[in-house]
């Protein structure tokens, strides 16, 4: 599993450690080449699980279970710390506002945390959520930069229905792109859709 540190994620086997190199190269090009274009950039880390019974949409960004619970937000130890620098919204209203990640997964239907309805794993009935992993620590904006990322966890029903939820998938995250990335520089959306 590429999302963790080299050691752990190959466990010294030499062809896990080319793909974990590999799948990382990747991610550095891409990098790369957002870097290159002055632009500030997103990345979705996104992965599937089925070990936790409040089956939600959850967005990492870094930020631990208690401090999303209580309140302790901060910007500097988030892997959207740029575009928390960038916009004029509180950190709370980008992290879990209405036109948040999380409140447009939420208006689409998806039960996300954070969003406005579900702010911190703590609103849920049982309480479990993944915050981030080493892909979001390695390449998001918390150490400095000006691309984020944000590790998404989806539950089996979206990934299992990828034909229906697929596009709508896809068109929560062109909207986030479109507002927070380049408003009125590129569209995210299909051909002649902006």
């Amino acid at each position: 599993d590429p999302n963790r540190e080299k050691d752990e994620a190959a466990q010294g086997d030499p062809n896990a450690e080319r793909s974990f190199e590999t799948y990382h190269g990747f991610i550095g090009e891409a990098h790369n080449l957002a870097n290159m274009n002055g632009v500030p950039a997103i990345h979705f880390d996104i992965h599937g699980y089925a070990s936790h019974k409040d089956l939600w949409v959850e967005l990492g960004y870094l930020i631990d279970n208690d401090d999303l619970d209580s309140n302790n937000l901060r910007s500097s130890s988030s892997s959207i710390r740029a575009l928390a620098g960038r916009v004029p919204d509180s950190f709370e209203e980008i992290l879990r506002g209405g036109a948040s990640l999380g409140g447009l997964f939420q208006e689409a239907g998806y039960k996300t945390v954070p969003s406005p309805r579900y702010p911190g794993p703590g609103s849920g009935k049982y309480g479990k959520y993944y915050r981030g992993g080493y892909t979001t620590r390695r390449w998001g904006s918390k150490d400095g930069g000006q691309i984020d990322c944000i590790q998404i966890e989806f539950p089996p029903v979206p990934r299992k229905g990828y034909a229906e939820h697929g596009p709508k998938i896809g068109a929560i995250l062109a909207e986030f792109v479109n507002e927070h990335y380049f408003p009125h520089m590129l569209c995210a959306s299909p051909v002649g859709a902006c």
